[in-house]
């Protein structure tokens, strides 16, 4: 048979269902005796062949999708679409690499407490060293000098309860 010929009531059917529409292979028989779907008989009246255009304008004048089939399909080409447009995004680094990002984010983080941490002595020995100088009081000054190591202690310990607050970020 030629291309875009149909050989039987069964194959119109097929493709009919394979097209999205609802119907049953005896209710495509009765419109071909109708004659709302054009076909070639033979001699006793049994179909020989439907040709595909005659199939597809029957199909459009007289029947009707599934509901949702096209919207299926339509959904499937967008989400193709999509992701083509994603991979091609990605390939010209309109997006970065999250888990590098986050690897870059943590070095940072854990250099910025390093430094933080080992510059702590200083800079509170810095700030007492001004203090001391407002006192002229010997044992205020005394007193201030042997509570610098709880306080050095409390803010390491600050410092580390705001760097373990990242971690859950």
């Amino acid at each position: 048979m030629p291309e875009g010929i149909l050989t039987s009531i069964s194959e119109a059917h097929s493709w009919l269902i394979d097209s999205g529409y609802d119907i049953t292979e005896r209710s495509v028989l009765n419109h071909v005796r109708d004659g709302k779907l054009p076909a070639e008989k033979s001699r006793n009246n049994k179909v020989k062949s439907i040709r595909l255009l005659d199939l597809e304008r029957y199909a459009k004048n007289h029947l009707q999708k599934i509901a949702g089939m096209d919207d299926d399909r339509d959904q499937l080409r967008k989400e193709q679409i999509r992701k083509l447009q994603l991979e091609n995004d990605a390939k010209e680094g309109k997006f970065l690499n999250r888990e590098e990002e986050e690897q870059r984010d943590a070095a940072i983080l854990a250099g910025f407490r390093r430094h933080l941490e080992a510059s702590a002595p200083d800079r509170l020995q810095g700030i007492i060293a001004e203090i001391l100088k407002l006192i002229d009081d010997g044992n205020i000054r005394a007193a201030i000098v042997a509570r610098q190591p709880a306080w050095l202690e409390r803010d390491m310990d600050q410092l580390a309860d705001i760097f373990d607050g990242f971690e859950g970020v």
